[in-house]
């Protein structure tokens, strides 16, 4: 067979990539040719950094969320861990959508107003008390290690929003939420995995350790960040913790399957 139809029947069998790559090419050069510029958005002109970094957070969150519930129904759903952290997620990316209607300068999504803060930010609540749950179903049998730190993290997250939004301003609120109950949670979650890699010898739980611990960092910077434009700067950090976390995620299943495996042999 001659060196021209082996090539011509490679770029038969795999013709729509190729298809593809044509129209690319030819929708770049018309696009040299014509050079347009589309106008501007008005809504967002002054907060299309907000709206940018929610829409990639937003695809951040629910993607993990939703790539951990897939993984909870394709394994005979027996790991509740895996639940438990997907609905986390799910339930976290309602905030983002929350930030990117504040970016379009929604009326129900001003979370300067203690109310729609409320509403929007206590999912934050729920990834706490859902994260603590799933990691603790790994490490001990006890139910009432489970069970009561979960309730207990739901009641007093709650209070501190609800006694904290009536009686003082959001940003004390806030201060108190997250040093009490938010990141003591996530250093929680990054020793857990830190461990759980050291004992096993797997990169992905290293990666979500990673990844949490930036998450953890992200939040520690709220404080001094958020009424500026460093603000930002710890956004974008924001999603490179769940890039990672979404990475660790990915992989995880696979090296344990590979470790059991192995452990048979």
């Amino acid at each position: 067979m001659s060196a021209p139809e082996t090539i011509l029947q490679r770029i038969k069998s795999h013709l729509a990539f190729f298809i593809i790559i044509v129209i690319i090419f030819i929708m770049d050069v018309i696009l040299a040719v014509i050079d347009p510029m589309f106008p501007p958005w008005p809504v967002i002109e002054t907060t299309y950094t907000l709206f940018c970094f929610s829409i990639q957070g937003c695809a951040l969150l629910y993607i993990i969320g939703g790539f951990l519930i897939v993984r909870w129904i394709k394994t005979g759903k027996s790991n509740t861990a895996t639940l438990c952290w997907g609905l986390a997620f799910c339930a976290y990316g309602f905030l983002l959508i929350g930030l990117i209607m504040q970016a379009l300068h929604l009326p129900w999504a001003d979370m300067t107003q203690p109310g729609i803060f409320f509403i929007y930010r206590n999912v934050m609540i729920i990834w706490a008390a859902l994260m603590y749950n799933g990691i603790m179903r790994i490490i001990t049998q006890n139910k009432k290690w489970v069970l009561y730190p979960t309730i207990l993290i739901l009641v007093s997250g709650y209070s501190i929003f609800i006694v904290g939004l009536s009686l003082t301003s959001i940003e004390h609120m806030m201060y108190a939420f997250l040093y009490s109950i938010w990141i003591p949670v996530c250093i929680l979650i990054v020793y857990l995995f830190w461990m759980h890699g050291r004992m096993m010898q797997i990169k992905s739980s290293k990666i979500l350790t990673i990844g949490f611990l930036m998450l953890t960092v992200t939040y520690v910077a709220w404080s001094s960040t958020h009424a500026t434009y460093n603000y930002y700067i710890i956004y974008a950090l924001f999603n490179i913790a769940n890039t990672f976390i979404l990475i660790g995620f990915v992989i995880l299943p696979y090296e344990t399957r590979i470790k059991q495996l192995e452990s048979e042999k």
